[in-house]
């Protein structure tokens, strides 16, 4: 089975992110396969260079977890250029994608689950 999940929002204001990646994780150990999608505001959760304070978690970490249980993780490159990332500014193996991809995607998914 494959579960497709968008997240538009924030990695620091909201926990969708934090949803996302626990409900991901327990997916992919079940054997199943994922695709994370990051769109609007939730592409700054890939950017490397976050600084946090002492207490927060360290989301771009969490994804690269995920991509290290062979998650597909994909990035909006249209959002990231409006919030002024780059490519280099991202963790390894994280893909920059279009809708079109996200499109493509969610036709492929089994399950599809949009976090707003």
């Amino acid at each position: 089975m494959h579960l497709t999940v968008i997240v538009h929002t924030p990695p620091y204001s909201t926990e969708d992110l934090d949803t996302a990646y626990h409900l991901i994780k327990a997916f992919v150990k079940r054997g199943n396969t994922c695709t994370l999608y990051l769109y609007g505001d939730a592409v700054i959760a890939v950017n490397k260079n976050t600084r946090l304070s002492r207490s927060d978690r360290f989301i771009p970490g969490m994804i690269g977890e995920l991509v290290k249980m062979g998650v597909e993780v994909l990035a909006c490159g249209a959002c990231m250029q409006y919030r002024g990332m780059k490519r280099e500014d991202i963790i390894d193996g994280v893909k920059l994608a279009g809708l079109a991809t996200l499109g493509e995607s969610s036709a492929k998914a089994d399950r599809l689950i949009n976090l707003i």
